[in-house]
């Protein structure tokens, strides 16, 4: 999946070059987990455990069937 658009970094150094893409359904579900208590904990023991960057990424193209289906195997 190529990912182009507007990046908002959340946290950690912009320039890393390798990465992970998580979708969520919308910005606000996707900021509501990030900025959870439960995930907030978690930060100190993340932070030491690997470097990290987190950025919202809007326009990703809604999944379709095929990719719903490789997701959940």
């Amino acid at each position: 999946m190529i990912a182009a658009g507007k990046w908002e970094v959340l946290h950690g150094d912009g320039s890393l070059s390798s990465g992970v893409l998580v979708r969520f359904t919308d910005r606000d579900t996707a900021l509501g987990w990030y900025n959870s208590p439960e995930y907030q904990q978690l930060m100190d023991v993340r932070s030491i455990a690997m470097d990290v960057r987190f950025s919202l990424l809007d326009g990703l193209p809604a999944p379709t069937p095929t990719d719903e289906k490789r997701e959940s195997e």
